[in-house]
């Protein structure tokens, strides 16, 4: 993968978080790796980058 990242999921989330430090992005990863639904073996990175942001997306109700 690229930028140091171990997967497609954490490479859509720094380019997701691209205003946040390396920790916080990876931290903020942890938080919703659950949350990611499984990808196709040959989808595109803008898929990828949708299932991460859906993820993202899902943790804004737990503050409501």
């Amino acid at each position: 993968m690229r930028k140091g990242c171990a997967s497609a999921e954490l490479l859509a989330n720094a380019v997701h978080l691209s205003d946040h430090s390396r920790p916080a992005a990876r931290a903020a990863f942890d938080k919703i790796e659950a949350l990611i639904p499984a990808g196709d073996d040959h989808e595109s990175f803008e898929d990828t980058l949708a299932r991460v942001r859906k993820a993202h997306d899902l943790t804004l109700f737990d503050d409501l």
